[in-house]
């Protein structure tokens, strides 16, 4: 979400400069694009210099305005931002769903509100989280991660891509299922495998399955595949730096997450024109908001997973068609990289025409 919020901002001549506290992807991203950037180390996980060195960096910066992003970091920059009396926006991901894990998640909540942060949550279910939690509904709204556009491929390209995933003996009409997420618990991928292997019996359609992604449950999920039967039709095709392209030549996209904020594969794969069957969990009912734009299934149930995947394959092309396009314009309309700029815009505009 920060790499395209900055993106999009510059396109409007708003510069931005980012704080860091520690090296890692997010930094060398910056670097490529050239956005000027400070580290500021911290020895703990609760350092009370850190926000009289953030604020003297906003100082220096001569910045208008401050976003941070993730409980701790907006707790920082909340005080670090009322020392240098600039307006702060505190965006709150998933991280506020588990505050078992995080120490004295409500103090660092309240202490923010205090310093008058602006809560932007990116999902409904995360901003009920966030009232839950003592946010006041005045100072918090929605605001979810914005998705970009899709490479098109060319019906060339996109046959030279699923024969690259699945072989060179794959179907072209066969129907070819897609998830993008990391290979841990949580996404509860044992799911899609169940049901992946009861709909390929049920159903007269050829199916295959490409996994995206990499982590610790993967030799569990491929032995799981061989165990099932179904380990020559699942492709895991681990970590990719092209899964728009990745999506693009797939049919369907399939989520079986226990918990999710608001899952950024799902708004990919749905403003690529996907089928899309998810777990009905955290603010996936953002995206999927009626039957139309996709399907819900209970959480845990790999058979109606399952019936659901049937369900798809044996619409007919029209209605696959209809499907595609409804979920292209609902994602297209309500969380384009424009869209949700020009909110964050707006909602800046506020804050420093408030004098917050």
């Amino acid at each position: 979400m920060l790499l395209s919020l900055i993106d999009a901002l510059r396109k409007d001549g708003i510069e931005s400069v980012a704080i860091t506290l520690r090296e890692g992807w997010l930094t060398e991203q910056l670097d490529a694009k050239g956005i000027r950037r400070h580290l500021v180390s911290s020895p703990s996980s609760l350092d009370f210099r850190l926000p009289f060195k953030i604020s003297q960096i906003i100082k220096s910066e001569g910045a208008h305005l401050v976003h941070s992003h993730l409980l701790d970091s907006n707790f920082y920059a909340s005080i670090a931002a009322k020392i240098a009396r600039v307006p702060h926006v505190g965006t709150e991901h998933g991280d506020v769903h588990h505050t078992k894990k995080k120490r004295f998640a409500k103090l660092k909540l309240l202490c923010s509100q205090l310093c008058g942060t602006r809560f932007t949550a990116v999902s409904s279910f995360t901003n009920n989280k966030l009232h839950d939690l003592g946010v006041s509904k005045k100072r918090s709204q929605v605001l979810p991660n914005p998705v970009v556009m899709p490479p098109d491929l060319s019906p060339e390209e996109r046959r030279k891509l699923r024969s690259e995933f699945c072989g060179y003996d794959f179907e072209e009409s066969a129907w070819l299922w897609i998830h993008v997420a990391n290979l841990r618990p949580v996404k509860n991928q044992q799911l899609l495998i169940r049901a992946f292997q009861i709909a390929k019996e049920k159903s007269q359609v050829s199916q295959r399955f490409l996994i995206v992604g990499d982590g610790p449950e993967r030799e569990g999920l491929e032995n799981l595949a061989k165990e099932l039967g179904v380990e020559g039709d699942i492709h895991f095709i681990g970590f990719r730096n092209d899964v728009p392209s990745c999506l693009a030549a797939s049919d369907g996209f399939l989520l079986s997450s226990l918990s999710e904020a608001l899952p950024v594969s799902l708004l990919e794969a749905g403003v690529a024109g996907l089928c899309l069957i998810s777990t009905d969990v955290g603010g996936v009912r953002d995206v999927i908001s009626e039957p139309s734009l996709g399907s819900l299934v209970p959480s845990e149930d790999y058979e109606a997973f399952a019936e659901a995947m049937i369900e798809v394959v044996n619409l007919d092309e029209q209605e696959k068609r209809l499907r595609r396009e409804k979920i292209k314009e609902h994602i297209q309309n309500n969380f384009s990289e424009s869209v949700v700029k020009e909110r964050y815009v707006q909602l800046y505009r506020e804050l420093l025409g408030s004098g917050c």
